[in-house]
């Protein structure tokens, strides 16, 4: 007996927040709820879709940490 098993194929809004949320990461205000939003969107598909979603999620968390690197020791350096 063969099962089918139903896969998840992003539709073009999943597709156009993946590669949005690869080429925006730096825009903090909207990076992370575009990339929240894509990588939602592709739950349970693979492919490109999925990799720049995945991909511009950790691109977001890694420019949010600089940023916030970079904020405490811009003030350590004013404030000794």
């Amino acid at each position: 007996m063969n099962t089918v098993v139903a896969k998840a194929v992003p539709g073009r809004m999943a597709k156009v927040l993946a590669v949005l949320s690869v080429a925006c990461f730096w825009l903090l205000p909207l990076s992370p709820i575009v990339a929240i939003g894509a990588v939602s969107m592709t739950k349970g598909a693979s492919g490109w879709s999925r990799n720049l979603a995945v991909t511009g999620a950790a691109l977001c968390i890694a420019y949010t940490v600089v940023m916030a690197l970079f904020i405490v020791r811009l003030y350590l350096q004013i404030s000794l």
